[in-house]
């Protein structure tokens, strides 16, 4: 399903049907920048179903240093914090499919306090679902904003990338262990990867014990080597609100310069967002207006953008039903015209990460209506029912 743009607007993020490249500036940073719809990356991330987004929800008008900023740092500080860590392992199993294994959240357990005395690397551990093991082995930098300049941020996360990343199977289920790499190729799909398999599952992606070893120095062979008796670990906790506002910020940067164009960047939103962007405790702009409250399908993500008079803004329904909003842009004359009635209305997009779905839009209206029984949706029936009882699991351990 095609989601609605206006019909007069060439900047919409949309795939432009005879692709070519058009000027304009980065909404984060105000560089210019040769806009590539075609080879956009995603403003969702990643590992909650990013890849399968529509282009409406592709940064394509960020600048290459913002895309992997937005990659590196800001999708991966969102997705450790505390609020995020809870969000995920409510919706853990709530769809995955027993016939066919998709991406599943992971466990962020902090960074390893024993790991390296030179302190010039860190070592941060992740959990999987059936008690896999995950190293992340990167330089030491500050992924904080505070007491950096632009530079010095575009800087810390090209350091940043430079990393690599060693999942350990634990498991004899097939099953579990197709979970764990799906998972592990969509949180980290920057770091060299490399996976070692302590259970019984034979999985064909293991990375050989030759090749584990050219790629990682005798210290660091010997800590993931003995990683099961590690437990010294650092939570940094203080992620999480900062990380929560900046996501939102980055979301309304992206979504704003897409439906609204160029004249989304001169308004006093925009340049609101962008230098609240590159705060260390940034504020995303709330909304103010009343936004019609709808029903999340229990376990998914549900992103809901709308119109209500003078304001444009993105509503975001977590797996626990949890809301967060970011004002996009505030003035009626941007959208004055009847190609955005749509947006007038309401549009919903469910994202479900484990079935690979991204789905949408719906009108709000019919969305409501669905999910209060007065009407039923063949589409939104269909996603309803894709969720699955944990009983329907194989066993985790693969046994019996």
């Amino acid at each position: 399903m095609n989601f609605p743009v206006p019909e007069n607007d060439n900047s919409t993020g949309q795939a432009r049907r005879n692709p070519g490249e058009a000027s304009s500036r980065c909404p984060v940073c105000a560089a210019h920048v040769l806009e590539r719809p075609d080879a956009a990356a995603a403003l969702w991330p990643l590992a909650l179903g990013g890849a399968h987004a529509p282009a409406l929800f592709h940064n394509a008008r960020f600048c290459a240093a913002c895309t992997e900023l937005s990659e590196s740092l800001i999708d991966s500080a969102f997705l450790k914090s505390w609020s995020m860590q809870e969000e995920l392992s409510r919706a853990a199993l709530t769809f995955l499919d027993p016939a066919a294994p998709g991406p599943a959240p992971l466990i962020y357990l902090g960074i390893a306090g024993d790991y390296d005395p030179d302190n010039q690397e860190i070592c941060e551990r992740w959990a999987g679902l059936a008690g896999e093991q995950i190293y992340h082995i990167s330089p030491r930098v500050d992924e904080s904003f505070h007491g950096h300049d632009r530079m010095g941020i575009y800087e810390a996360q090209r350091q940043r990338r430079n990393s690599k990343a060693t999942l350990i199977l634990n498991s004899a289920s097939q099953f579990w262990s197709n979970v764990a790499i799906l998972s592990f190729n969509a949180y980290f799909p920057h770091a060299e990867r490399f996976v070692l398999d302590r259970g019984t599952s034979e999985t064909p992606a293991s990375t050989s014990t030759t090749a584990f070893n050219q790629h990682h120095s005798p210290r660091q062979r010997a800590y993931i080597g003995n990683g099961s008796a590690r437990e010294a670990l650092i939570f940094n906790s203080g992620l999480s609100g900062d990380a929560m506002q900046r996501f939102l910020i980055k979301l309304a940067l992206g979504m704003g310069a897409n439906l609204l164009g160029p004249e989304f960047l001169a308004t006093a939103t925009a340049r609101r967002l962008k230098r609240n962007f590159w705060l260390n405790h940034p504020v995303a702009p709330p909304i103010t207006r009343k936004y019609k409250a709808l029903r999340p399908i229990e376990g998914s993500w549900m992103l809901t953008l709308a119109i209500v008079e003078d304001e444009f803004a993105l509503r975001i329904c977590t797996p626990s039903g949890q809301t967060q909003s970011v004002l996009i842009a505030k003035g009626a004359h941007l959208w004055s015209g009847p190609s955005f009635d749509p947006w007038r209305e309401g549009q919903v997009f469910i994202v479900i990460p484990q079935r690979n779905i991204f789905a949408g839009p719906f009108a709000s209206s019919l969305y409501q209506a669905h999910m209060e029984g007065g009407l039923s949706d063949p589409e939104l029936a269909s996603l309803q029912a894709l969720r699955t009882s944990h009983r329907r699991l194989p066993s985790r351990t693969g046994l019996a």
